[in-house]
């Protein structure tokens, strides 16, 4: 069963939330977050909270996929460590189009290490894999859902 749990030590905001998928063997995200060094954890939090306060992307941090449209709903965050670049990829959706419809989720799902430069694109469909799954969207559902009063899901 798939599941979503918020990043630890972050706050939401009323235009953003951030949080893990959790509950399948290639989702690890949240588990390489647990195990991150004091240090680097400390500095992938201020990451977050510049994006929950819809900071604009600074690509040496964490950005979106714009020049890449069938990515457009990806997005990535990129801690410095001193060894491979570390990368948490997820997606964005918008949970709650009735009740809050501008308010928009990072949902992270896949961890990497890479080398080169550029995303390879092959984890940013994993990511889109996830994005359509109904299990990850009932899971996001639970912990975001969309009623308005009076109103029975």
């Amino acid at each position: 069963m798939l599941t979503y749990r918020s990043v630890p030590g972050v706050r939401s905001t009323e235009r953003r939330g951030i949080g893990f998928l959790e509950g399948h063997s290639e989702l690890d995200a949240g588990g390489e977050f647990d195990a991150l060094p004091e240090k680097v954890l400390r500095q992938l939090r201020t990451y977050i909270d510049q994006w929950l306060v819809c900071q604009p992307d600074i690509p040496t941090r964490y950005h979106g996929f714009w020049d890449k449209p069938k990515y457009k709903d990806c997005q990535v965050f990129k801690p410095r460590g001193k060894k491979k670049e570390s990368r948490f990829y997820g997606f964005l959706c918008h949970p709650q189009l009735k009740t809050r419809k501008r308010f928009q989720l990072c949902v992270l799902c896949i961890h990497a290490l890479k080398n080169e430069r550029d995303t390879d694109d092959a984890e940013l469909d994993r990511v889109l894999d996830w994005l359509c799954n109904t299990g990850a969207r009932m899971a996001i559902a639970m912990e975001f859902p969309d009623v308005s009063e009076g109103e029975t899901q």
